[in-house]
């Protein structure tokens, strides 16, 4: 089993979280635990903290969809202010989570080949 406990942890760090930020979204942290652990390779160990750090920013990423009320310009006459929003941030997140965790995940392309 992914060990929530670092998932938690990991997701506290990348969303700026506190402890009851995270109660209220595991629910997002359980569908999301599941579905890494689905979608490892059957001889990954699910204890590995790559899987733990893709499942933190799988559910960033999840939470920034949900909640995505970013602004990320501002202006003020000759001055202004462009800003990643957290959902930027969050898909930078995940595309790093999932190149570290090539090799533990199943291949789930599909491809129409001829025979």
């Amino acid at each position: 089993m992914i060990d929530e406990n670092l998932v938690a942890e990991s997701l506290k760090l990348l969303g700026g979280f506190d402890d009851e930020a995270v109660r209220r979204y595991k629910p997002i942290i359980d569908a999301v635990l599941a579905e890494v652990s689905d979608a490892a390779v059957d001889d990954a160990q699910e204890n590995d903290p790559r899987l733990a750090q893709l499942a933190a920013a799988k559910a960033y990423a999840v939470i920034c969809a949900a909640e995505n009320d970013d602004v990320t310009s501002f202006s003020a006459g000759d001055v202004s202010l462009t800003v990643r929003s957290a959902s930027e941030n969050a898909k930078a997140y995940l595309d790093a989570a999932l190149s570290g965790c090539t090799g533990l995940l199943k291949d789930s392309g599909f491809a129409f080949m001829s025979v």
